[in-house]
């Protein structure tokens, strides 16, 4: 085994919370494996680094000597870190992340946005702030479930755009897209078309038929929100969706109420981005999510 410095930045996590259990949850990796990487370091330096007990661990002689040297290494580490954090990128605009090929396009004919020379990317669920926090991109525009909370580097910003309400997508040429009014029995026995089961839109419509007593007849999932709005373009099925989403396939939109939203969040870079432009894109995504002129339908819940 070769040390790292991630498995010094474990050791220290250790020595900080005096605890396995407690440096696990921080890590966010199981206790058991926690354990067992422990004493893999240990077998690697030679020498037992902790003493364990019901009460903690606590450092050993050897760890004792260690311990100044593990500091100092992670200290010249994160001083590297943030000198390439602060050095000029070599791409030629920013990077744009964005949950939707409709705001992406958007933005990228907005004459007042400088985003000339952007790179524009698709991105889907966390696959956009993964990539941000791997500095793969600049800025990215996502979602999450009202009331989650999200943890980013701290040299990274993050900024609320607004709500948007979820509800039922009903595509032209379904038998309930002319209807002004919707009760559940309608929903009954319905074919729906859904994103993944990890994502929110999905488990947004689980809950809605838990709510009401049925299990939506789901035929087909897609991978993203893009896929999903292709396919009900092509096949008049219901789905779980947001206003956006209704518009872009000429359809109607059916909230499904009691506060069922995504919130619509940015995240970026500070040295990537300019505060301007930052303050630009926050306005023009606020501004898209509010315009779709989706014709809403009532929901009868009885």
């Amino acid at each position: 085994m070769k040390l790292e410095i991630r498995h010094i930045r474990i050791l220290l996590t250790v020595i900080e919370e005096s605890s396995i259990r407690r440096a696990a949850q921080r890590l966010g990796v199981p206790q058991p494996a926690l354990s067992s990487q422990l004493s893999r370091i240990e077998q690697t330096l030679g020498h037992r680094l902790f003493d364990r007990s019901s009460n903690g661990v606590t450092l050993t002689r050897h760890g004792g000597r260690l311990l100044p040297h593990l500091r100092a290494i992670d200290a010249g580490m994160q001083a590297l870190e943030h000198d390439d954090a602060t050095k000029p990128r070599p791409h030629a605009g920013v990077r744009l992340g964005l949950s939707s090929t409709a705001l992406m396009a958007a933005l990228e004919s907005d004459g007042k946005l400088p985003t000339r020379s952007a790179q524009f990317a698709l991105v889907e669920g966390s696959s956009g702030l993964k990539a941000l926090v791997n500095r793969a991109l600049d800025f990215v525009e996502t979602t999450r479930s009202s009331g989650s909370s999200l943890e980013l580097p701290q040299r990274l910003r993050l900024a609320d755009v607004g709500d948007v309400p979820i509800g039922v997508v009903i595509p032209p040429g379904h038998s309930l897209h002319d209807r002004g009014r919707v009760a559940v029995e309608d929903l009954r026995g319905q074919q729906w078309v859904s994103c993944m089961p990890e994502t929110e839109l999905h488990q947004e419509l689980v809950r809605f038929g838990g709510r009401f007593g049925f299990q939506p007849d789901i035929r087909y999932f897609t991978a993203s929100r893009a896929a999903l709005v292709d396919m009900l373009a092509k096949r008049p099925m219901l789905a779980a969706g947001d206003p956006a989403g209704a518009a872009a396939v000429g359809g109607r939109f059916m909230p499904f109420g009691q506060g069922s939203a995504l919130q619509v969040v940015v995240a970026w870079d500070p040295v990537a981005c300019a505060p301007e432009l930052v303050d630009e894109l926050v306005v023009r995504i606020r501004d898209w999510y509010r315009a779709p002129d989706a014709i809403v339908v009532e929901f009868a819940e009885s």
